[in-house]
């Protein structure tokens, strides 16, 4: 519980609007671009030419670090799908290149 405590002081991290964390749930695009962006200290507000997100978007700060990595080569370069789940494939791909591009 320490590690969700922390990442959440940090920004890294939040619950639902109830306040709860759940644990259990899984996590979409939208949500992992965020905590990816949050613990790589990634740079916000880039560039990004997706069909199905806005800057708008309580995500959108963190859009663009998909495009700019190329975090989901298996998906079309027109869409992001931020409400997509992710794989474990997925993530371990998205991690990956940030660990060898950054």
């Amino acid at each position: 519980m320490k590690y969700v405590i922390k990442s959440a002081e940090k920004g890294i991290i939040e619950g639902s609007p109830d306040g709860l964390f759940q644990p259990a749930k899984t996590v979409n695009t939208a949500e992992f671009l965020k905590m990816l962006t949050e613990s790589f200290n990634l740079p916000k507000n880039l560039s990004y030419n997706y069909n199905d997100a806005w800057d708008t978007d309580w995500y959108g700060p963190y859009v663009g670090i998909a495009q700019k990595y190329n975090l989901f080569p298996s998906r079309s370069s027109q869409y992001l799908q931020p409400a997509k789940e992710l794989t474990r494939n997925e993530v371990a791909v998205a991690i990956w290149k940030i660990l060898t591009e950054k």
